[in-house]
């Protein structure tokens, strides 16, 4: 039928426009959840210290935190395997002058030693942060090790990330759904017990674990800020 037809043409339309504008979609879908996120870990740097930034996207949730990064005096590098997230963040950082000079961005793999060994300051890092990206890597026991390699003995890596309390099926068949619509990857539910255990598992002191105020708290998840520490 001719109506058929075109409504499956304009929807498949619709979806290769949104997948061709990921970096914009992730922005929106993203953002407004991971700007506070961002603010919590911010504010309890110290200042000058050096930020190694896991899973940096499009840095447009940094740059909402441009006040701060300057403020504070901090200096940030971030890594993302996304190329069009890093193609957004290079532009975002280039006509920002509190960000210019103060963040750089590469696009590689967390687990890439040599690009981790290329990016670490004399002495190593003073903090990492994982924003919502630790359950997206295939291994985030190994990732947090890789990471724990470059911020110096007695630094801090941050985690900040939503876990199932309870299951909520729907979301095991909308996740998929939405990451091929969107390209966007949200990564896999995880509970709060598997993200006890990944902490456990990294054998970094787990200086807190506790719910994000005024972030995602529901029956069936809760936004954490973890900080874990580097053995000295």
């Amino acid at each position: 039928m001719p109506e058929t037809g075109w409504l499956i043409g304009a929807a498949v339309g619709v979806i290769c426009a949104i997948r061709w504008a990921s970096a914009a979609v992730y922005d929106v879908l993203i953002v407004k959840m991971t700007t506070r996120w961002y603010a919590s870990v911010l504010k309890d740097l110290d200042r000058s210290s050096t930020l190694l930034d896991v899973g940096i996207g499009t840095a447009t949730a940094l740059r909402n935190n441009k006040s701060l990064v300057e403020t504070k005096d901090l200096r940030v590098a971030g890594v993302d395997y996304d190329a069009r997230y890093i193609k957004a963040a290079e532009r975002r950082i280039a006509g920002d002058a509190k960000l210019k000079g103060r963040v750089s961005v590469v696009c590689a793999s967390v687990y890439d030693g040599q690009v981790l060994a290329a990016l670490r300051p004399k002495g190593g890092f003073d903090a990492a942060y994982f924003s919502g990206s630790l359950t997206l890597m295939p291994d985030p026991v190994e990732a947090l090790q890789a990471v724990a390699a470059v911020v110096r003995p007695g630094g801090r890596i941050y985690v900040t990330q939503t876990y199932q309390k309870r299951a909520a099926p729907i979301m095991t068949v909308v996740k998929p759904l939405l990451r091929y619509v969107t390209t966007v990857d949200f990564g896999k539910l995880t509970s709060c017990e598997e993200a006890e255990r990944i902490f456990r598992d990294s054998e970094l002191e787990l200086v807190e674990h506790a719910p994000i105020a005024g972030s995602v708290d529901t029956v069936f998840q809760t936004a954490f800020r973890t900080v874990l520490r580097v053995p000295k």
